[in-house]
């Protein structure tokens, strides 16, 4: 099969180490320079001209006319153009050109030609990696479609939906992988948070996939639920400051209403949330335990993206058991605000290490640092190797690394702080000089008589502490 290439460059260079015994190659560059560089070791190459493949008589002395295939791969559009329109003037069947401003396309396609965008194709490359590198977004062909692959989680709002109805103007979710595994959508599939999604749309549908899938919107507390529910417990003498700080939440964040529920003689703020609540209980009498039984039936009947409530004592035997306050937050499914009135928030600490809910929670406090206008650092404490073992954990390094990968995915500066130390110590008493404490939590089970870290955090801290859990 004859081709006649016009241009010697990386393009040209890549495409004869692919090419075989089958074909036979006239290859046209003024520059002898960059064609040395072609010809080693590609013996398909049967005729080399040193001129400007522009010029009729050079393309005529190439033989033009007997090529089945033309190939316009020079670094100019001038040019390329030229050899397009000789290339039909002969009668050429198959002609390519490399096309570098994306405004000539459509000169090259009214010729005929197939045209490979040099510079638009690599520019929303790295467009589409800067503005999420979770996204990889594949041209297709000529560049005005492409495939996007997404990896959902759990913000995602389409978690849970039909796999068939995840479609748009121009684009449709084509395919996923899920466990590794190729899986076309049938009736009845369900996209699931970890799903890599195979989206197929024309060119430029990174934005109205992104529109539908929320990429830019804020996450905290939406991705639990809508609302926000504030229990006012009895006894507790900063109930004027847990209210303050769950309205704090509610102005700053995108959730529709709020839910109270406390005792008759804690009731008295109807006038304080009326722009923001929706359900009001009243309660005449009610300990502890009673509200916050009330609180769990509230959050499985409605949707509660996070639980404010301050700080509650138990029983020392239920101590010894279980974490009442981690506890809460795994028994809800939801964030739990612990509130000791500390907002506003203008510096949040997020401690971090192997805990397989440690990203979820970072990338929940940065979402919500960003709605609140407010810097994170991140706390990474070292045991010792004793404590656990020397392979327990992920090396500070590598936490770090991860950390900054989160941070650019989020568009969110943080500050990396590394101790070493005992966690608890260290954590309590860097988190003097923050104003709310974000705590990942992967279980609420305790050995008995031993501590629970993340219960420890939350008791032992003086600021706000929002706990999140699996």
């Amino acid at each position: 099969m004859k081709v006649l290439i016009c241009g010697a460059g990386l393009v040209t260079a890549e495409l004869l180490k692919r090419l075989g015994k089958k074909w036979q190659v006239t290859l046209v560059e003024k520059d002898q320079a960059k064609t040395g560089l072609c010809l080693q070791g590609c013996d398909m190459v049967v005729k080399t001209l040193f001129e400007d493949a522009s010029s009729p008589l050079a393309l005529e002395a190439a033989g033009i006319a007997e090529q089945e295939y033309v190939l316009a791969l020079t670094d100019r559009d001038d040019v390329n153009l030229a050899v397009v329109r000789l290339a039909r003037e002969a009668g050429v069947a198959h002609v390519l050109a490399l096309v570098h401003a994306s405004s000539r396309v459509d000169v090259f396609e009214t010729l005929g030609a197939r045209v490979v965008q040099v510079g638009s194709l690599p520019a929303r490359h790295i467009y589409h990696y800067l503005e999420d590198p979770r996204i990889a977004v594949t041209p297709l062909a000529t560049g005005r479609g492409e495939v996007l692959e997404i990896d959902t989680s759990v913000y995602f709002r389409m978690i849970g939906k039909p796999a068939l109805s995840i479609r748009g103007e121009g684009w449709r979710l084509a395919a996923l992988f899920r466990n590794g595994k190729f899986q076309l959508p049938e009736f009845g599939t369900r996209v699931e948070a970890g799903d890599r999604m195979v989206i197929v749309g024309d060119a430029g549908s990174f934005q109205p996939v992104c529109s539908l899938l929320e990429c830019d919107s804020p996450h905290f507390p939406l991705a639990y639920g809508r609302g926000v529910l504030v229990a006012l417990i009895p006894d507790c003498e900063t109930q004027d400051a847990v209210l303050d700080e769950a309205l704090y939440v509610a102005r700053y964040t995108k959730v529709s209403h709020m839910s109270v529920v406390c005792t008759e003689d804690l009731c008295n703020v109807e006038k304080r949330i009326k722009e923001l609540s929706h359900v009001f209980e009243k309660h005449p009498e009610m300990n502890t335990e009673g509200v916050l039984r009330r609180v769990r039936e509230v959050v499985e009947e409605g949707s509660v993206g996070c639980v404010v409530v301050p700080p509650f004592e138990t029983a020392l035997w239920n101590r010894l058991l279980k974490p009442p306050l981690v506890g809460l937050a795994h028994s809800l499914g939801c964030p739990v605000l612990f509130s000791r009135g500390s907002e506003p928030y203008s510096k949040i600490l997020v401690p971090f290490n192997n805990n397989p809910v440690a990203e979820l929670t970072l990338e929940l406090a940065l979402d919500f640092a960003k709605q609140v206008q407010a810097d994170v650092t991140v706390i990474i404490v070292e045991e010792e190797d004793f404590v656990h073992g020397e392979d327990w954990m992920l090396s500070a390094e590598d936490m770090t690394t991860r950390i900054k990968e989160i941070s650019h995915v989020h568009k969110v500066k943080i500050d990396v702080m590394v101790c070493k130390g005992n966690p608890v110590k260290e954590v309590i008493s860097v988190a003097k000089g923050y104003d709310l404490l974000v705590v990942s939590s992967s279980t609420d089970h305790k050995d008995l008589f031993f501590p629970h870290v993340g219960e420890m955090l939350t008791a032992g801290v003086s600021c706000s502490v929002l706990v999140v859990t699996s």
